[in-house]
């Protein structure tokens, strides 16, 4: 495997490392504006995020490294898919955690403004 497939391996990981790193500005900016818990699930949802991107394109960089070990006979098969397995359960995990954390953030951002919004419209009723 050469550097040019590498590369275009990497292009897609590189697109939603971007694509988080905003995700992760506009959830700062939210956070700082209203210091709420469904902006630091967010917060931290999308921090996660970006974390399992980070690990992808550690784990997209990882398999030509792998695969050149095997080659040179310093490593066996086995033990390369075990540690490539490992890195990918582990990415899977933390993004799984980043994309709970976000649904709790948007069920806890509707369901507050919802309630809120219920709220109001009973107090200017004057037939209850």
């Amino acid at each position: 495997m050469n550097y040019a497939e590498m590369i275009i391996g990497l292009i897609p990981a590189l697109l939603f490392l971007v694509a988080w790193i905003v995700a992760l500005v506009f959830a700062i900016k939210m956070y700082r504006a209203r210091r709420e818990r469904p902006e630091l699930f967010l917060l931290i949802g999308v921090s996660l995020m970006l974390a399992g991107s980070i690990l992808s394109i550690a784990s997209t960089a990882l398999t030509p490294w792998l695969m050149i070990r095997i080659a040179r006979g310093g490593i066996d098969r086995m033990a390369a898919v075990q540690i490539v397995s490992a890195v990918n359960i582990f990415r899977t995990c933390v993004s799984l955690g980043g994309i709970v954390l976000m649904v709790i953030a948007f069920w806890k951002k509707f369901k507050t403004e919802k309630d809120e919004t219920a709220a109001v419209e009973e107090k200017d009723d004057p037939e209850i």
